[in-house]
């Protein structure tokens, strides 16, 4: 079909180019918009409305001269802040210089050399957002933008041939079907050159250098009331793939801290060995996976006893840190754990001084408290006294109005009675020095969702966790306590957060930042190896290794049933609520929806003819105040809907379905009164 006004079920090829057009621009825009500074997003917005305001009234677009210098004003703007020692601050005012150039481009005449050059520019957007932003997130992205590019491609080379053709909705299906289908073809080349090809040592510092800036966990102190930030965040801090543990025994350690001035608690000097601890129990083995952040501490299920990874200094008691100060990427990494709420140290000549320390006359009404519940008692007995005092309901466990006072822990203990984490470890640990108990505080997570589709715990910022060790004399070891009332310990957030698809599509997520972002020139050589030993002898292959194949395949068989079980559930559900036996409940609901837009809102106790003429009658309240209606207005907005309701209550009343016809003519009743001005 060639130049003609279109017909029923035909469609402009410009109009399609142009829709599709602005998928792929706001794709690549939408993938930058968590490195470009907002300003630079919202001029582009600003830019792309009013170039679809051009497009859609036809109106003139600005000369080309005009469009040039306001191209150089916006470009100097974009790179004023350039700091060119800082590569992510050049990556990030590139990309967003190549979005003000996109929002430009939109106002240019759209020729087939427009509509290339278009979608170069958001590819490049896209690909300066992925350098810095290291996140799996991309991916999508990425798939999205080329298969709409397949298409651009094929609707670019119909508007040269014919500008305003118009074609029969089959053949712009089918042409854009071809799109499809070129991208399918390269798809695999693509996925060729990705597995084979070798990734740039700069290009793969610039990738783990991007992403969220924001420390993921705790520094080296924690400082009371501080946990309280960390835990209102519910990003996710790490994923670790390991079988599942006991629910009570999920404490993920991150480092003991020893010293405290009465505000703070901090480690002792970190070079310091602390020592090894006796193995009791069966390990565990975690691959953990931390999210970007400036990563000190490597956690693991208490208690760490080994921790594989590249800038790895272990410093005993469970201690692991990361001696690279500088790298913000993800930190991958395997840890090998006791699980155990006791530690025995190999040398069980602990330094008293350390773990008995106050500063000198601190508070000695909570040195009475203390005296006075564990006089005469043993080690343990002394802690399990100390936590029967802080238990609820004398104290209780609060996120909010935590104490602020110059002496926090005294405002706890002896006023208000209510805080987090830190409070309560605090008042034990304390307590317990003032009783001759050893004892220091441990920081990390607790709790955790496991994800039983992946296999791996997710563990979010809401799980920042603070306990307690303290020591046993009897049995020389360290042993956990948690003071903190157990209902608000641990999977606050991540709790309420996931369900049953969302866990499938975090797993998805998961195993691509696996496969993808962590891809390096070790796992191509090992998979180039491994393909070419499968092909050289796939009889021995296959025999060996098909536990392991059939496991695999049963997994992705599982997965895939359970999503066309979930699609056809979603699609039963949708039929079920749009099918002919709600259909009057649909129209019902549509004729009240707008009705209240109208200003009028039907009470839960009148009829359907009772509310029409409380209408007619003018005694309905406008909900919309500040608009009064006129008499002439109501009383025709009250005669569009009697004739509904009284057409409408001839099936709704008798138990008749409505069929096709009356149907569309109950519809068309609708949109009378919902274009009523």
């Amino acid at each position: 079909m060639n130049d003609a006004a279109p017909r029923r079920n035909s469609v402009r090829v410009d109009a399609l180019l142009g829709a599709n057009t602005a998928a792929c621009i706001l794709i690549s825009v939408l993938a930058c918009s968590s490195t470009v500074a907002p300003s630079r997003i919202g001029m582009f917005m600003a830019l792309f409305v009013l170039a679809s305001a051009l497009d859609v009234f036809r109106l003139r677009r600005p000369p080309r001269l005009v469009i040039n210098i306001i191209s150089v004003g916006l470009l100097i703007w974009a790179v004023r802040s350039l700091r060119y020692r800082d590569v992510d601050n050049v990556i990030t005012t590139f990309t967003g210089a190549i979005v003000l150039l996109l929002g430009i481009k939109l106002f240019e005449e759209k020729s087939g050399r427009n509509y290339v050059q278009i979608l170069g520019l958001s590819l490049l957007a896209l690909l300066g957002a992925a350098v810095v932003a290291y996140d799996e997130s991309m991916i999508y992205y990425y798939f999205l933008l080329s298969l709409l590019s397949g298409i651009e491609f094929v609707l670019i080379s119909w508007h040269e041939r014919q500008p305003r053709a118009v074609l029969p909705a089959r053949a712009a299906l089918r042409a854009m079907g071809g799109g499809v289908a070129i991208w399918a073809a390269m798809l695999p080349i693509c996925l060729a050159f990705f597995f084979l090809a070798p990734r740039p040592q700069a290009m793969t510092q610039l990738s783990q250098a991007g992403g969220d800036s924001t420390f993921s966990g705790f520094s080296d102190h924690v400082t009371l009331g501080s946990v309280k930030e960390i835990q209102l965040s519910d990003k996710i801090a790490y994923r670790a793939e390991t079988q599942m543990i006991q629910p009570d025994m999920l404490y993920w350690r991150g480092m003991t801290l020893e010293a405290f001035n009465g505000l703070t608690w901090r480690q002792i000097q970190r070079n310091v060995y602390r020592g090894p601890f006796r193995p009791d129990g069966a390990a565990v083995t975690q691959k953990i996976l931390m999210e970007p952040g400036h990563h000190r501490v490597y956690f693991a299920l208490d208690k760490p006893l080994r921790v594989e990874s590249e800038n790895v200094f272990m410093i005993g008691d469970g201690n692991f840190l990361n001696t690279n100060s500088r790298g913000s990427g993800r930190l991958d990494y395997t840890a090998i754990s006791i699980v155990s709420p006791s530690m025995t140290p190999l040398n069980p000549d602990i330094n008293r001084r350390v773990y008995l320390g106050l500063p000198e006359g601190f508070m000695p009404d909570i040195e009475k408290i203390a005296a006075g519940i564990t006089y005469g008692k043993s080690d343990r007995e002394k802690a399990d006294a100390i936590m029967a005092y802080l238990a609820p309901p004398a104290f209780a466990y609060s996120l909010d109005d935590l104490p602020v006072s110059e002496n926090p822990l005294a405002e706890f203990i002896f006023s208000s009675r209510k805080g987090n984490c830190e409070f309560f470890a605090t008042a034990m640990a304390v307590m317990l020095r003032f009783a001759g108990v050893p004892s220091r505080l441990v920081a990390g997570y607790m709790g955790g969702e496991y994800n039983a589709s992946g296999g791996y715990y997710i563990v979010s910022q809401a799980d920042a966790h603070v306990w307690v060790e303290a020591w046993n004399g009897e049995s020389q070891s360290w042993e956990r306590h948690d003071p903190t009332p157990s209902a608000a310990s641990g999977g606050r957030v991540a709790a309420a957060k996931y369900n049953f698809m969302s866990f499938y599509i975090d797993a998805i997520n998961f195993r691509v930042s696996r496969l993808f972002l962590d891809y390096d020139g070790e796992s191509r050589w090992e998979a180039i190896d491994g393909f070419r030993r499968a092909l050289g002898n796939s009889g021995s292959f296959l025999m060996e290794n098909k536990g392991e194949i059939f496991l695999s395949l049963g997994k992705i068989a599982a997965f895939f049933a359970s999503a066309l079980a979930a699609f056809f559930l979603f699609a039963a559900a949708k039929k079920l609520r749009h099918g002919t036996k709600n259909s009057e409940m649909a129209l019902l609901d549509d004729f009240l929806r707008i009705m209240k837009r109208k200003g009028y809102g039907k009470k839960t106790c009148d009829g359907l003819e009772e509310f029409v003429s409380s209408i007619e009658s003018g005694n309905l309240v406008l909900l919309s105040a500040g608009k009064p209606e006129e008499r002439r207005e109501r009383d025709e907005i009250a005669a569009l809907a009697r004739a509904f309701v009284l057409r409408f209550e001839e099936f709704y009343f008798r138990d008749v379905s409505i069929d096709r016809d009356s149907e569309t003519e109950l519809r068309s009743m609708l949109e009378k009164i919902k274009k009523y001005a």
